[in-house]
């Protein structure tokens, strides 16, 4: 289910694929080839944008979410585990996320294979390196 909020419609390349019972609402961008699986919400535009680079996979019963002026962006070939809620951090490129994580606001995920391992909560502006 794809929603308009506030003025913003999602925004998916027409490679990506959506799983029938995910939710997209607002201010969200979803690059080419992603997929984004079962139950997923990603709510976007109520505070901020949330952008999804080119082939990353959402798995899922993942919860995807930001706080005002403070975006949630996902860059290219990441992956994020099953039920993993993600608010307001910046996933960089080849980054694994394991299931049942939590990540905060302002924290960052390092690039180049970095990995969250499975039930982990990285706390708000926690910097991890590649």
């Amino acid at each position: 289910m794809i929603y308009q909020y506030k003025g913003k419609t999602p925004v998916i390349d027409p490679t990506a694929f959506i799983a029938s019972d995910t939710v997209i609402t607002g201010d969200v961008e979803i690059g080419a080839y992603s997929s984004v699986w079962f139950k997923t919400v990603i709510r976007g535009g109520d505070v901020s944008p949330v952008k999804i680079g080119a082939y990353t996979n959402i798995q899922d019963l993942s919860l995807l979410h930001q706080s005002p002026e403070l975006p949630l962006i996902i860059e290219d070939y990441v992956t994020i585990g099953h039920q993993v809620t993600l608010h307001s951090a910046v996933i960089r490129q080849h980054a694994l996320v394991g299931m049942g994580s939590i990540i905060l606001d302002g924290a960052e995920i390092g690039e180049g294979g970095a990995f969250v391992g499975a039930g982990s909560l990285v706390p708000p502006w926690q910097k991890n390196p590649t």
